[in-house]
């Protein structure tokens, strides 16, 4: 069985420490997959700014090794539990309290994990024996 880890992108992949992370695991042999809330295809303006492309996702899935068809754009209104539930994910990394708490209240074994706790690589690689 393959091991199977997702990981946020905005405020968590988009950040060194965790793509270093992100590569690591992918040279253990995990599996590891990108869910994101971000619309797929980002058109036209908002508040006044341009809206990003996903140039950048797929440039740091690419550097990770992460596949493409790893790469989940949930859109704006849908949690990510909706996805995770049911695929066997053993972790979650992400930046959102509000999305932890939701994978944490759920009946899932998807064990969610802070990149803002201090020390969340070092508990991941102890807890899940990477």
């Amino acid at each position: 069985m393959i091991n199977k880890a997702s990981i946020d992108f905005d405020g968590t992949l988009d950040r060194l420490d965790v793509q270093e992370f992100a590569r690591y695991l992918v040279g253990k042999g995990w599996d590891v997959y990108i869910v994101t809330c971000r619309p797929d295809k980002y058109i036209g303006k908002y508040i006044g700014q341009e809206r990003p492309n996903n140039d950048y996702v797929y440039e740091v899935a690419k550097w990770c090794g992460i596949k493409e068809e790893n790469i989940i754009f949930l859109g704006g209104g849908k949690d990510k539990i909706e996805y995770l539930s049911g695929e066997r994910f053993l972790f979650h990394i992400d930046d959102s309290p509000d999305e932890l708490m939701r994978i944490r209240e759920s009946n899932d074994d998807c064990y969610p994990i802070s990149v803002d706790y201090y020390d969340w690589e070092e508990h991941l690689k102890e807890k899940f024996k990477i």
